[in-house]
């Protein structure tokens, strides 16, 4: 739900809070097997929407911190983190556009790899690489009123090496959707999904 949609100028606080069950995964072949992982998260987002005008759009920054709870059992394989700092999003520049039948967002940012990282434990909180992120994304109201809104937003992410594993991580794009009817008083949420592509193979 209007996942691409900046808010006002002014500081906002943002709390987002997760949770990720997956029960099979498959390797490199397209084999399943079985997993069992329960991932918390409680991400804190600080923005701050200025005043100031670039290309017609407000300039804006935010800070993104996740702490996060994970619990693994991969056959006889078991690890579990307790909630603690994960890699934190740094966005120092970020455009937002409003007008009355769309808004648009464009903006970089830089994650930084703050969480701890223990190749022997998978249920690790942080991934101990560098990432440039790119967002690109926008809604579209389907009505004068603005009650009907189309959003996608979406995110390019390139890595650098994991200097413990010397490894790679492929560039990936995401995705986030959404269709959603607003109310007044209240919101009706409509199908929202993401999707995740990886654009080049690990390297290393």
């Amino acid at each position: 739900m209007l996942a691409a949609t900046v808010p006002p100028p002014g500081f906002h606080y943002r709390i987002y809070n997760t949770w990720y069950n997956p029960t099979t995964m498959k390797d490199n072949n397209g084999d399943k097997s079985d997993i069992d992982l329960d991932v918390f998260s409680m991400v804190h987002r600080f923005v701050h929407v200025t005043e100031r005008k670039i290309l017609g759009a407000n300039y804006f920054y935010n800070l993104i911190v996740p702490l996060v709870d994970k619990d693994l059992t991969l056959g006889p394989y078991t690890d579990s983190q307790s909630l603690a700092l994960g890699d934190t999003v740094f966005e120092f520049f970020g455009l937002a556009w409003h007008q009355p039948r769309w808004d648009a967002a464009f903006a970089l940012a830089v994650i930084a790899p703050t969480g701890e990282y223990d190749s022997a434990k998978l249920a690790s909180p942080g991934l101990v690489y560098w990432s440039g992120m790119l967002t690109l994304g926008g809604t579209i109201y389907l009505d004068a009123q603005r009650s009907w809104s189309l959003s996608a937003l979406t995110r390019t992410l390139v890595h650098t090496k994991q200097d413990e594993t010397e490894v790679t991580p492929g560039s990936e794009f995401v995705v986030e959707y959404g269709l959603g009817k607003e109310i007044p008083q209240r919101q009706i949420l409509h199908p929202a999904g993401d999707c995740r592509l990886r654009l080049l193979a690990d390297r290393g």
